[in-house]
């Protein structure tokens, strides 16, 4: 047995609003990840203070994502590793819902750290 193309919570969903929560939740684990990631490691106001953090606040987040979505959809987060695995296994039915979340929780990551930092 072999680990699926798409998380757990995207790979078979023929529901519209299952498909909405999943991506939702996809969405909402990428905006914190790529928040943080911008907020320590790419901050340039505040780089003496918080750039010794970054790789303890950005491990911090991937735990926390794993932890979080480890149980519904084994915790992927790479999306590259995810496409290529659901092109390889035929398997691209929701792959847009999947791109298309992680995509719009990275942009609204960044429109927020834009606007407040």
């Amino acid at each position: 047995e072999y680990a699926p193309a798409l998380p757990y919570h995207l790979e078979n969903y023929q529901d519209l609003g299952d498909l909405a929560g999943a991506s939702l939740r996809e969405a909402v684990l990428t905006f914190s990840l790529a928040l943080t990631i911008l907020a320590t490691a790419v901050d340039v106001h505040n780089r003496a203070y918080t750039r010794p953090f970054s790789p303890l606040a950005g491990g911090l987040a991937v735990t926390v994502g794993i932890l979080a979505r480890g149980v519904l959809c084994g915790g992927a987060m790479n999306p590259a590793a995810g496409f290529a695995a659901a092109v390889v296994r035929g398997n691209v039915i929701n792959l847009w819902a999947y791109l298309l979340s992680t995509f719009s929780g990275a942009v609204l990551g960044a429109v927020l750290y834009r606007s407040v930092f």
